[in-house]
């Protein structure tokens, strides 16, 4: 989760990239761990971290405030309700499995199953000149929602009601 890295680390990433150095980036829209380090405050924010100066320069967009949720790769989880607790598929929080993943790639070529809560999306955007290969997919029952839907405790009723899949798969 980078968050406020300074103008003289990202100059020093953009750089390292730009002379053909190899890494992973890990984005997220919604940090819920970030959020929590902020304290009671925490559940009233939302905690990103969007590298948008070097993703703006290099031509990649990370939707800014979504989370891609998936029916297809939604975990299961305990989700408490008036009553109690009730099983639910939790869309926001998903386990990507199968060609969703992409084994050309060194990076992600052995795994089977990549655990991911509240992730965000990447694109490349138009005319933009660099390669983008992408090691993990959405299933095509996914959409992207707005972050705030699963920040805190959220109202899972709304969550699941509010969740229209596009038929499109988000990188």
């Amino acid at each position: 989760h980078p968050d406020k890295l300074s103008a003289k680390t990202l100059y020093a990433l953009d750089q390292y990239f730009l002379k053909g150095g190899h890494g992973v980036i890990f984005l997220d829209p919604l940090s819920e761990v970030g959020a929590a380090a902020y304290g009671p405050a925490g559940d009233a924010m939302i905690s990103s971290s969007d590298l948008k100066q070097l993703l703006d320069a290099w031509g990649i967009e990370m939707e800014p405030g979504k989370i891609v949720a998936d029916g297809k790769f939604a975990r299961r989880i305990n989700a408490g309700t008036a009553t109690g607790t009730k099983p639910i598929d939790y869309p926001g929080w998903i386990s990507i499995t199968g060609d969703a993943i992409n084994t050309d790639d060194s990076v992600t070529a052995k795994l089977e199953t990549i655990n991911m809560a509240t992730a965000g999306s990447l694109r490349k955007r138009d005319g933009a000149a660099l390669d983008m290969v992408p090691l993990l997919r959405s299933s095509d029952q996914a959409a992207l929602m707005p972050a705030q839907q699963f920040q805190g405790m959220p109202d899972f009723a709304t969550l699941l009601r509010d969740f229209k899949p596009t038929g499109q798969r988000y990188v």
